[in-house]
């Protein structure tokens, strides 16, 4: 019969060689010749030689890869494996199971080189399934975060990522649970604002099965939240757990009441508990002083008057201890942390003024935004005019701007400024400046 299992040698066990067909002249199939008549095979086919439908990939096969296109080549395949007894390995592995076809040349009776892979029926199927599966469960999570003023800009980069990391494909038919809850995770995130959350309360909420540790590294819905975390912030993955840990607190989650501190110098409270005495005590002998969440937690620091100055580089700070001033500086240190936000409040709510500023580049700006947001405070030195003068006395590092372009929500002609001039400045480049300010400020 045409399509029969040839007596190849070399065939994989599990695997038959079937010849490879040709179309003949009435539209039929036929065994291809050469011009005396007689049969002459140069490829063949490599199939499974049960004729299964499979819906699980077996283990260790890299679904992007093999569900990206319906045909390799065989170059492409070593490459990706880098090696080829791996390629070949991997592709028996997927033609036994019935995902691929393997197209192979052939030497008299034995069986040759391969040459590509396609995808059989149940891939098409399988892939087609996971494709629905995927656009089901991005609509779902687009539902969850859908806003009264419509759907946050991140949302669809989010899902875009989610995608190309292949977290859901290793759970395919949870992934849309999976995905809601990783939605309904960053809804509940306090990213304009709010109260913050505990990690554990906020797994506990939606993580199902995995309850309050659901959360904890290692997790796909943790992988999954963190991902829209950083869409949503313009940050990078995190990929170190410092990073991880970082990120959570920069949209108000909360992992411990210990790690995350805020950087002050200069604060001098009113001296009502241990905390606010020990801050008084350090701005006299010049020291800086990190509190975390469990100091502003048993411990209210209250500034009824007066101004505190909000830094994002360290260095500012550092400079203003060397240079024996005494304005009250916090600094963020990039992102704020949930720590960082918690204080600026209680200096409001205590009827201290808080001013910030930051790096001129568009990080800075989105950073800036949800701090003045979240607080409700104004800016100092970190404006269109400031930046025009920066540029102009070349105090510029020739670093382009990058990334998403953001609106100052304290001055629109700011951003403009920076579109046109396409240059970041960073904090450090205007020290001098920085530093000219601080020292006119009273303690």
């Amino acid at each position: 019969m045409l399509g029969d299992p040839l007596p190849l040698a070399g065939v994989p066990e599990g695997c038959v060689a079937r010849p490879v067909l040709v179309e003949d002249h009435n539209g039929g199939q036929r065994l291809p010749r050469d011009r005396s008549g007689r049969v002459k095979l140069t490829t063949v086919e490599l199939t499974a030689v049960i004729d299964s439908h499979p819906t699980v990939l077996p283990a260790g096969a890299d679904r992007p890869f093999l569900l990206d296109r319906q045909t390799r080549r065989w170059r492409t395949i070593v490459e990706h494996y880098g090696a080829t007894d791996a390629a070949w390995s991997a592709a028996v592995t997927l033609c036994r199971e019935g995902f691929v076809t393997l197209t192979c040349t052939v030497t008299a009776t034995r069986l040759g080189p391969p040459t590509r892979w396609r995808w059989t029926e149940a891939t098409r199927t399988h892939a087609e399934t996971r494709r629905k599966r995927a656009a089901d469960a991005s609509e779902a999570a687009r539902e969850v975060l859908q806003r009264d003023d419509g759907l946050p800009p991140w949302v669809d980069a989010w899902l875009e990522d989610v995608t190309k990391s292949g977290l859901l494909a290793r759970s395919s038919t949870k992934g849309e649970a999976l995905l809601t809850a990783a939605a309904s995770c960053l809804a509940a995130l306090p990213l304009s604002g709010g109260e913050p959350i505990g990690r554990g309360e906020l797994a506990a909420r939606y993580g199902g099965a995995r309850g309050a540790h659901a959360l904890d590294d290692g997790h796909r819905l943790s992988a999954l939240v963190l991902r829209g975390a950083a869409a949503a912030t313009g940050s990078p993955y995190p990929r170190t757990a410092a990073e991880r840990r970082a990120l959570w607190t920069s949209v108000g989650v909360v992992c411990d009441s210990i790690s995350a501190t805020v950087l002050v110098a200069n604060l001098r409270p009113q001296p009502t508990n241990l905390v606010a005495r020990q801050l008084c005590e350090r701005a006299d002998a010049r020291l800086p002083t990190h509190l975390t969440a469990r100091d502003l937690g048993a411990s209210k620091i209250r500034i009824p008057g007066g101004v505190v100055h909000v830094c994002e580089n360290p260095r500012i700070l550092e400079a203003a201890l060397d240079r024996g001033l005494s304005a009250a500086i916090v600094c963020t240190a990039g992102n704020p942390a949930t720590v960082t936000i918690d204080l600026l409040r209680q200096l409001v709510e205590s009827g201290a003024r808080i001013a910030y500023r930051g790096d001129f580049d568009w990080p800075g700006i989105a950073i800036a935004n949800r701090i003045i947001d979240r607080v409700g405070c104004s800016t100092w030195l970190f404006d269109n005019q400031t930046y025009a003068v920066a540029v102009k006395d070349g105090a510029v590092d020739a670093v382009p701007l990058m990334g998403k372009p953001s609106i100052a929500h304290w001055d629109h002609r700011l951003s403009e400024a920076m579109q046109d001039q396409g240059v970041a400045i960073h904090e450090e480049l205007l020290i001098d400046q920085l530093l000219a300010h601080l020292a006119h400020v009273a303690p």
